[in-house]
């Protein structure tokens, strides 16, 4: 069965899950937070553990290929997926033999749905509340802080050959217009793909080449000439849950360092 995001009713009486399988790196980090690490059986290839964890779980495939035949064997009580992340034939798959939470986080406000859903079904609603609660504070001492300050003007490229940027309709463009940015690309709708030229006619006052899924390195600056560029940690912008709350620190040290080079 497919346990949709925002249908998870908060008088839900069901037994809490204890045998977790995620194949959502974001989502994976948050239910380390959230749960007794003995109780996430299987993570993705791309998954990271933190290093106080000190269990091993199978690692059962790629977001876009889960092993499905591991995921049977391993049989969990649950397994979480994500609209955009995961395919919908993998979701659908794994949900005619097990429950499959399929979040779908556009934003801080559906992210904060998806963490205290979570924690509603798996038992542990105050350690999510406690969660949402700690971000939601880190996130308005970062606007206070940043309230006067003038929104840089940048380019968000995931890829490269060919070139893609992030757009609305994703949580990345979302998060970027919350913490003071404005996207160049705000017009156009999800991942497209976009040319050098089209890039520099912007005119972008940085253009951010974010860690992940392309792995940019300063080598790749030269080809957008005299335009300011930086590196920037993708799981900061796009790391959805308990992670986010890394973001805001690293954000005012960003910005410090884009109003040098701007």
């Amino acid at each position: 069965m497919i346990l949709y995001q925002g249908t998870i009713h908060p008088n839900l009486n069901s037994v809490p899950k204890s045998r977790i399988v995620s194949i959502v790196p974001s989502i994976s980090w948050y239910l380390y937070d959230l749960l007794d690490s003995n109780s996430i059986i299987g993570i993705s290839k791309f998954c990271e553990i933190p290093e106080s964890v000190k269990s091993n779980p199978i690692r059962v495939g790629g977001t876009k290929t889960p092993h499905i035949d591991k995921i049977r064997k391993l049989k969990p009580d649950l397994i979480v997926a994500n609209k955009e992340e995961n395919t919908k034939e993998s979701v659908e798959e794994l949900a005619e033999d097990f429950d499959v939470y399929l979040s779908d986080v556009s934003d801080l406000d559906s992210m904060y749905q998806m963490m205290l859903e979570l924690g509603l079904i798996c038992g542990h609603q105050h350690i999510a509340e406690n969660w949402v609660n700690k971000i939601s504070l880190a996130y308005t001492n970062y606007k206070l802080t940043n309230q006067i300050k003038t929104p840089h003007r940048v380019a968000y490229l995931i890829w490269k050959d060919p070139y893609m940027v992030a757009c609305k309709n994703t949580f990345i463009h979302s998060f970027l217009d919350c913490t003071g940015f404005i996207n160049c690309f705000e017009n156009r709708e999800r991942y497209p793909i976009v040319s050098l030229n089209q890039i520099l006619e912007e005119k972008p006052d940085v253009i951010l080449l974010s860690s992940e899924p392309y792995p940019f390195n300063q080598s790749h600056f030269e080809a957008f000439g005299d335009n300011p560029c930086a590196l920037v940690d993708g799981k900061i912008f796009s790391w959805y849950g308990s992670y986010i709350f890394k973001s805001f620190t690293y954000l005012n040290a960003l910005k410090g360092q884009l109003n040098s080079i701007k």
